[in-house]
């Protein structure tokens, strides 16, 4: 992972939104190569919801940004208690894209969101192996 790369944080909500009581609900995320990925909010207690999705789970900034704790694929055990560890080191969200059909397509967007930046410093180990 390329050290001068600052933390990865959200992009903000979709502007069709703005004004809405969804807007708090969608989240954008861009990747190094500009694609930008929308990923719903999910409820932090029920870790189903992550089943074979990319999940970011993250915490918001002092700015109000959500910056990523943890970026991978959920619903397997280990993911479970990875998404778990990173929201009890300060993760209050889980940003789940669910448009990724296949696992190619969920891996390609993980190592694109993984290449624009490192995870938030102190839960560095919390972000899992593609």
């Amino acid at each position: 992972m390329n050290s001068q790369l600052g933390l990865l944080h959200d992009i903000g909500s979709p502007s069709v939104l703005a004004g809405t009581r969804l807007a708090d609900a969608f989240r954008y995320w861009q990747g190094r190569s500009g694609r930008q990925y929308l990923f719903r909010i999910a409820s932090i207690g029920d870790l189903t919801e992550t089943y074979d999705h990319v999940v970011i789970a993250a915490r918001k900034g002092e700015d109000g940004r959500r910056q990523a704790v943890w970026i991978g694929i959920g619903g397997t055990l280990d993911a479970f208690a990875e998404i778990e560890a990173a929201l009890a080191a300060g993760g209050c969200e889980l940003h789940i894209h669910a448009l990724a059909e296949t696992m190619a397509a969920r891996g390609a967007v993980i190592d694109d969101l993984r290449a624009a930046g490192v995870p938030v410093p102190d839960t560095q180990f919390l972000l899992a192996a593609a």
